[in-house]
């Protein structure tokens, strides 16, 4: 167990976070369960379920413990959304107070070879899947307010990459639907917010444990990516907080 004892100011909150089985997305659960949240860890192959296995055990270490679901989903199934929200009421009740589309796919192509099963399998994880989860998840959300939907997107949105199109494109439509849902929600106090990656390439250094300092393409990102990320889910506002420089 943690020797040190974590500030739970999201006690009772309830958080699902897509892709959560390693980097950032096993970074983004790790510190919300810290503060308290009870996490809902999604994962695609088996290959990662040792790994979400992995953080639950250290996420019900913490000092005070907190606890943490895993559910295999394949996303780019329009039924899973369902049913990781099915699970996540069924483990912790029936509010849900985060939700974190931190999911997604690329394809290494140029434009001349690009498929259109290329196109769909980037479209349906990247984009559909956080639509869904959203309309799942949004009876659920706090009827008083204060329910957050965190979208991750890379800079490439916005710039674009050599070979990338696909990606940077489904996370620009990303990016929309951020916006749009912020003006939809508002009313709700609901708020709808995207966190930029810059440049596109990051790499978590120590994934769960350790500092958290994020490697950018050779520099050094000295505020850690996950207290950024806290900034977003604690914000009274909807907003988008770029990592650098956006």
């Amino acid at each position: 167990m943690e020797t040190h004892r974590n500030f739970q100011t999201l006690k009772g909150k309830v958080a699902i976070i897509t892709g959560a089985s390693r980097g950032l997305g096993a970074g983004f659960a790790y510190e919300l369960a810290k503060r308290g949240a009870k996490v809902v860890a999604t994962y695609t192959s088996p290959s990662s379920e040792k790994l979400v296995k992995e953080l639950s055990d250290k996420i019900a270490s913490l000092d005070p413990p907190s606890e943490c679901i895993g559910v295999k989903a394949d996303l780019k199934d329009e039924s899973s959304p369902a049913e990781i929200v099915r699970q996540a009421v069924a483990a912790f009740g029936s509010q849900i107070d985060i939700l974190v589309n931190n999911a997604g796919m690329e394809v290494d192509k140029s434009h001349a070879d690009i498929t259109t099963s290329d196109f769909d399998s980037i479209f349906y994880l990247n984009v559909r899947a956080p639509l869904l989860l959203l309309q799942v998840v949004k009876p659920y959300l706090p009827s008083s307010g204060g329910g957050r939907i965190i979208n991750i997107s890379p800079v490439g949105a916005r710039c674009g990459f050599k070979n990338l199109s696909l990606y940077c494109a489904s996370k620009a439509a990303l990016e929309g639907l951020t916006r749009s849902w912020a003006a939809e929600l508002g009313e709700r106090a609901i708020r709808s917010m995207r966190l930029t990656l810059d440049p596109f390439k990051v790499i978590l250094m120590s994934e769960v444990e350790g500092d958290n300092d994020m490697t950018v393409m050779g520099s050094v990102c000295t505020i850690p990516i996950t207290e950024l990320f806290l900034q977003v889910v604690t914000s009274r506002m909807g907003q988008h907080i770029p990592v650098i420089g956006m």
